[in-house]
């Protein structure tokens, strides 16, 4: 993907994503995530993948959060959706808390211009290759970054963020604790109310939909932070089978309202270059 991205400039407290995906073609919307963020496992409070917190909904008119990376049957915020290509899975099981990233901890796994195969990265950007025998997953990924973009990881989650700027693309490993993706949405949603993650949180949208012909799901919100202002967060879940078992998959892109077509136009070249690696 060839071309300049303006960011627009905030105060850059915290905190990455690589086949052939779909590209995005949704409504604007993001944030970065509050102080807190952990990306870790969560466990299940109650019933969480029922109730008023679960199903798919629209937001109040005009909520910046907007966007899916593949195909979807709800709408949502006007948005809209392309299928991905190719692969094949499962839905995941066992547990992820949703939140913010609080800081940098360790580099974010193999990254540069190498990657696995002889493939180029796009124009300006350079790959992001994890392998699953640096996280002891049943699989790793590869994704394309922008070339300036430095990448942190904390647990089973790397973060990729600009260096000027508070948007950021992240992939995170950890297990889910729903076998549907539209149901563990609705578990991340139900821990992040519960926990006071996203203050002024608004839902846009919790919506089944297919990326790499597998059984998928989006999570679109708006919440408020104080040190940005308005912030969306879009995150994509979904499984892919391996010889060695089940990966679940959660990809994420947040940025500050006015940052967010740029963010996910960023989010959409990662998910286009998307690529499982065992």
């Amino acid at each position: 993907m060839a071309g300049v991205i303006a960011w627009t400039a905030f105060p850059h407290p915290m905190n990455a994503a690589a086949g052939t995906a779909a590209p995005l073609a949704q409504s604007p919307g993001a944030g970065r995530v509050p102080a807190g963020h952990s990306s870790s496992q969560g466990t299940q409070p109650g019933s969480p993948a029922s109730g008023s917190n679960g199903g798919s909904s629209t937001g109040s008119p005009g909520s910046p959060a907007g966007g899916t990376a593949a195909s979807s049957s709800h709408s949502g915020a006007g948005s809209t959706g392309t299928n991905g290509a190719g692969g094949s899975g499962q839905n995941g099981s066992s547990g992820k808390g949703s939140g913010g990233k609080t800081g940098s901890s360790g580099t974010g796994g193999s990254s540069g211009t190498g990657g696995s195969g002889s493939t180029p990265p796009p124009l300006g950007y350079r790959w992001l290759s994890v392998p699953a025998a640096s996280t002891g997953t049943a699989a790793g990924f590869k994704i394309a970054i922008p070339g300036s973009w430095p990448v942190t990881r904390q647990g089973l989650a790397w973060y990729a963020d600009p260096p000027a700027g508070s948007a950021y693309i992240e992939v995170n490993l950890a297990s889910f604790s729903y076998a549907r993706p539209v149901n563990q949405a609705r578990f991340l949603q139900a821990t992040a109310i519960s926990q006071h993650e996203y203050p002024g949180y608004q839902r846009v949208a919790i919506s089944p939909a297919t990326y790499r012909g597998v059984p998928a799901s989006t999570w679109r919100f708006n919440w408020r932070q104080q040190s940005l202002g308005h912030v969306a967060v879009l995150e994509l879940l979904f499984s892919l089978t391996t010889a060695a078992g089940r990966q679940d998959y959660d990809l994420t892109v947040s940025a500050p309202a006015l940052g967010f077509p740029a963010a996910r136009a960023v989010f959409e070249e990662s998910l286009r270059t998307f690529t499982r690696l065992t």
